[in-house]
């Protein structure tokens, strides 16, 4: 079976190489901060002559905020390698903002993923087997899409109607209301204004699925 392995890296790279160590794989794709490109490089030449391991490095520039690019890079990484039959992310191997990121990453997505703090205690993590976006109706997701369409933010659910195309009630329903609405799994914001009105605003997470950033799951064996 070919496994991708999609691991976190930072200055110190041991817990990068307890990840290929307790799981192998047949590729490697490091993910960083720009700051450590230097470091990956060493260790993608340390590990092609011991391993005979093909590694690609990804690099993250806006170290505050690196959700999008990980993101983004993790979804890039999943097209460009369809033919493996497993897909793991080590997630221990950057900060703490790094480490956010791959997780919900791993979670949005349906993949494996785990932390390893050295050789002999790696602890695979609890992440939703069908991934994030498999928990939606198509009907939510043309919601994201219209109030994403139309720069991000409503002012009202009438003005979310004309644009969504959906009326008002069903709306209420899937935003603030119903069981598992938009609200409650934070892809919007929701904003009470004068006489009850509610305007709408799109998360970063609402945006990167309305998108259809992730409407490819891989489901875990």
């Amino acid at each position: 079976m070919k496994t991708l392995q999609i691991a976190t890296a930072g200055e110190d790279v041991e817990r990068t190489i307890s990840g290929i160590k307790n799981f192998p794989a047949q590729k490697l794709v490091l993910v960083a901060y720009a700051k450590h490109e230097e470091v990956c490089t060493k260790l993608k030449l340390d590990l092609g002559r011991a391993l005979n391991l093909e590694v690609n490095i990804r690099l993250i520039v806006n170290e505050d905020a690196p959700h999008e690019e990980m993101f983004s890079i993790i979804d890039d990484a999943l097209k460009r390698n369809k033919d493996f039959d497993d897909v793991m992310i080590n997630v221990g191997g950057g900060d703490k903002f790094l480490t956010c990121a791959a997780v919900a990453s791993a979670f949005l997505n349906g993949l494996k993923a785990f932390h390893c703090k050295d050789d002999s205690n790696c602890t695979m993590l609890p992440v939703l087997k069908l991934g994030y976006t498999k928990l939606f109706s198509e009907a939510k997701i043309k919601i994201l899409q219209a109030i994403d369409n139309g720069g991000g933010e409503v002012v009202n659910l009438n003005k979310l109607s004309k644009k969504s195309g959906y009326g008002v009630p069903l709306l209420s329903y899937h935003v603030t209301s119903g069981p598992g609405n938009l609200a409650e799994f934070g892809l919007v914001e929701v904003h009470r204004g004068k006489r009850g009105s509610a305007g709408v605003k799109i998360t970063t997470l609402g945006r990167l699925i309305a998108q259809k950033r992730f409407l490819e799951n891989r489901v875990i064996k």
